[in-house]
């Protein structure tokens, strides 16, 4: 983020979140889940995150596949996701 890499923010950030809630055994270990399919997963264990859940998946798919740039905002999205649902809100 530092240095203005916000694609690369996002992505890591996605894959952190996918991480830390194996971890935790939210979702099952799957290394070829798709990020809209881990998405779906924890949808059911955070349903009142589920849109922000489907749109950090979208953004992953967009920036990682799809090549589109990231801005800071969507990054630290979701990077707030992610330390939302560890159980602590991110600072700005």
């Amino acid at each position: 983020m530092a240095d203005g890499r916000h694609d690369e923010a996002l992505v890591d950030a996605y894959r952190a979140l996918a991480v830390r809630q194996v971890e935790r055994d939210r979702v099952e270990d799957l290394p070829q889940a798709t990020a809209h399919e881990l998405a779906s997963a924890l949808g059911a264990e955070f349903p009142a995150h589920r849109h922000l859940l489907d749109r950090s998946a979208d953004l992953f798919d967009a920036v990682l596949y799809g090549h589109r740039p990231a801005t800071r905002e969507q990054a630290l999205d979701v990077l707030a996701l992610d330390d939302e649902l560890a159980g602590r809100r991110a600072r700005r």
